[in-house]
């Protein structure tokens, strides 16, 4: 972030409203109800952006906004939303001898894994909290930074019935080069091969369906915040909601073009920031991107910066020049 340190005095007057606002935001969150708390934030959103047009002289980053955006942080971790449900109980299989196909192994192997985090879960409530028994479901559980270890588990199950499995990463715009959130934001999932088939197999691929600010569109459009979730973007269209609904439940989906397409598009989506979309004249949550052109981003034989511009995707470093521009249609 390259900050200028000379601000006019306006600029520094806005400053300290600003603060004062965020302040007042984060005790008005902490007393209401959590429809209440959405509200809250969608004004807390529009208000930044409209800030930020005064805080930015000539699109420079004052010296003091990271701590404005801080503030904003913490207003948004007051806001605990809800964490989504699934019918995951309808595929779970707990023992061998009910596996009569390769969906069932598939979900025999999912189902190993979940429960493997769900005992984790209850001995960190047991060691932490002296909580002990809890009857607990996967669905209860927090896996936001758990795509690794999953990943490596998904491996290590396949690996004992023979089936191929290859752990991929998704850098930031699939580039590691980019370095959008600073070595952060990159994602593990599987592809599996076996019996003439493939698989994507995703089991933390929940994390990014929580319905709390990181899925609310207002948030776009805010220089140096993060961009929304791969989640919303999947759920605001029939094919996404579909491949997505199924990887939620079941931990896995068969991998065709079209519906690595849909689960890819997701992840592009999520990075572009509200600026791409002034820059694009409209708010369009589509791509034209192929299952051919995200292997060959994966591979890193193509890049996504030649088609979409670098300013419009991760953090964006300037405010919008519309900062009423309306993120929550799709045209």
């Amino acid at each position: 972030m390259k900050t200028n340190f000379l601000v006019s005095k306006k600029a520094n007057e806005s400053y300290k409203e600003l603060i004062l606002y965020l302040e007042s935001i984060k005790n008005r969150l902490s007393i209401v109800s959590s429809i209440d708390q959405f509200e809250i934030l969608e004004e807390m959103y529009e208000t930044l952006k409209e800030y930020a047009l005064i805080l930015f002289e000539q699109d420079k980053c004052p010296y003091f906004y990271s701590k404005i955006i801080d503030l904003v942080y913490e207003c948004e971790k007051i806001v605990t939303g809800f964490q989504i449900n699934s019918n995951s109980n309808k595929y779970i299989i707990n023992e061998f001898i009910k596996v009569h196909s390769v969906d069932t192994l598939l979900d025999y192997i999912t189902t190993n894994i979940r429960n493997i985090i769900i005992k984790e879960y209850q001995e960190y409530l047991k060691s932490t909290f002296n909580m002990e028994n809890l009857s607990v479901n996967i669905n209860q559980i927090d896996l936001t930074n758990l795509c690794d270890i999953m990943s490596e588990y998904v491996k290590e199950e396949c690996l004992k019935f023979g089936i191929k499995c290859e752990i991929i990463k998704i850098n930031p715009a699939f580039n590691a080069k980019t370095n959008l959130y600073k070595g952060k934001g990159y994602h593990y999932f599987n592809i599996l091969e076996f019996q003439g088939h493939r698989y994507i197999m995703d089991l933390s691929y929940s994390q990014f369906f929580k319905q709390n600010s990181s899925n609310m569109l207002s948030r776009l459009g805010i220089p140096y915040l993060e961009p929304c979730k791969p989640g919303i973007y999947m759920m605001m269209d029939d094919k996404r909601s579909k491949v997505a609904s199924i990887i939620i439940s079941r931990g896995w989906i068969k991998l065709t073009e079209n519906n690595f397409k849909e689960y890819l598009d997701g992840f592009t989506l999520s990075y572009r920031n509200g600026l791409y979309y002034e820059l694009l004249g409209k708010v369009d949550y589509t791509t034209n991107y192929s299952y051919n052109d995200y292997i060959r981003f994966l591979e890193g034989t193509d890049n996504i910066l030649r088609y979409e511009p670098k300013e419009g995707l991760g953090y964006q470093i300037k405010p919008l020049k519309n900062p009423y521009l309306n993120f929550k249609i799709n045209k």
